[in-house]
């Protein structure tokens, strides 16, 4: 399984365990787009997450590549329309805690020590999709992780007293 499968499959688990509320969270092959507030199929309140696209990419020097991927988690809840159903917004804010935190689980995946950045929630509800007894709410960010396999391995440094300092004639800085 490539490194991106296992970030992602580590967002859907930390989401899904974290929100009680939830009663599906699963990962979303396609981007989200009009069309696909309508159609989608999940137990509600639900969550899809999906990996949108990825931005900068920088070569490492051990051979692998930091990736920065954009991610969006789509919040899915109904919407009888009686009042504003304010769940989907108080399940998309306790997703961006999570984001926010940066505690995704990731085993045998080197993950950029950087914080998710760009953290934004967007209100995706529309006649559409309330007509269609949908309240639909968006979160997206962008992350870095590592993918790849190392080439060549950073020399260790060399084990020298001082943090490598010897001045020239032997003595100790004041």
């Amino acid at each position: 399984m490539s490194n991106l499968v296992k970030f992602w499959n580590a967002v859907v688990a930390e989401i899904d365990a974290r929100i009680d509320a939830l009663k599906e969270v699963r990962a979303y092959a396609n981007e989200f787009d009009e069309g696909d507030k309508g159609r989608l199929s999940i137990k509600t309140p639900g969550a899809l997450v999906a990996v949108t696209g990825n931005g900068v990419t920088q070569k490492l020097s051990d051979g692998r590549l930091k990736l920065h991927v954009a991610v969006a988690v789509a919040v899915i809840c109904e919407d009888r329309g009686k009042t504003v159903d304010t769940t989907a917004a108080s399940i998309a804010e306790a997703v961006v805690g999570i984001i926010h935190e940066n505690r995704f689980r990731v085993d045998g995946v080197a993950t950029a020590r950087s914080d998710p950045d760009g953290i934004s929630i967007i209100n995706y509800n529309s006649d559409k999709t309330l007509g269609r007894g949908l309240s639909v709410w968006g979160v997206g960010w962008e992350q870095a992780i590592i993918v790849g396999t190392a080439t060549s391995v950073e020399p260790p440094l060399p084990d020298v007293p001082n943090g490598g300092y010897q001045p020239a004639d032997a003595t100790r800085p004041e």
